[in-house]
């Protein structure tokens, strides 16, 4: 996996502490913030003010060159999904569980899981009107995933997948972003927790345009 790494840069490190202190003076403005007018469309589109800030700054970074290693993954190596999300009480078991759907091996995890966490109601709500069933699914910690050869670790955002690069052996297990392989690219995928159930529709469905390709992807460079 060729080129340069954003969080291995120096200005990547400057973009996440502007994200950072962006992040602090926005605050993160819930579906009550969204009344109308402009504010209305970023939370059903981004989720809150700070997802569409973040989202707009890995865009210039993906422009700019500096995402490439996230998007050079080797498809014909994959052999099974693992979709890393930082509490996976939605995202990432959906995500797990739309690939299944589609007869690809996968798993899901997170770093900061909650043992026997579950998904938000309006998250298991808009997850079954879309052919997926959140109900009973219990979190796995990322410490009780065994990554295997073949692996290709799925990731929502750049700041996790650097943090992957430095725990993982990339000799064996590549690392992307989900974002990045979705229709509209979406670099960032804010938490819908807490969002509203326009989002969460959103969200979800920016997950199956991303999973669909990746598996696409992978079956086109098998059986070529």
């Amino acid at each position: 996996m060729g080129g340069e790494v954003l969080s291995d840069t120096p200005l990547m490190n400057q973009t996440v502490g502007l994200i950072s202190g962006a992040e602090n003076r926005f605050t993160r403005q819930r579906s009550k913030s969204f009344s109308g007018g402009f504010g209305k469309g970023v939370g059903s589109e981004y989720g809150s003010v700070s997802g569409r800030f973040k989202c707009w700054i890995y865009r210039a970074g993906l422009r700019l060159g500096f995402m490439c290693r996230w998007t050079a993954v080797e498809w014909q190596l994959v052999r099974r999904l693992v979709f890393v999300w930082k509490g996976n009480a939605c995202l990432g078991s959906y995500a797990e569980l739309r690939a299944k759907m589609l007869g690809f091996p996968s798993i899901s995890c997170g770093l900061q899981a909650n043992p026997g966490g579950a998904a938000g109601p309006e998250a298991v709500k808009t997850a079954v009107e879309r052919g997926i069933d959140l109900q009973g699914r219990l979190l796995r910690h990322f410490n009780e995933t065994r990554f295997e050869p073949g692996d290709l670790a799925v990731c929502m955002e750049p700041v996790l997948a650097g943090e992957l690069s430095g725990i993982l052996d990339l000799s064996n297990v590549q690392v992307t972003i989900l974002g990045l392989w979705s229709g509209p690219l979406r670099p960032y995928l804010e938490d819908p927790y807490g969002l509203t159930p326009e989002y969460h529709h959103r969200c979800f469905s920016l997950i199956d345009s991303a999973v669909e390709r990746v598996i696409l992807n992978i079956e086109n460079e098998r059986y070529t």
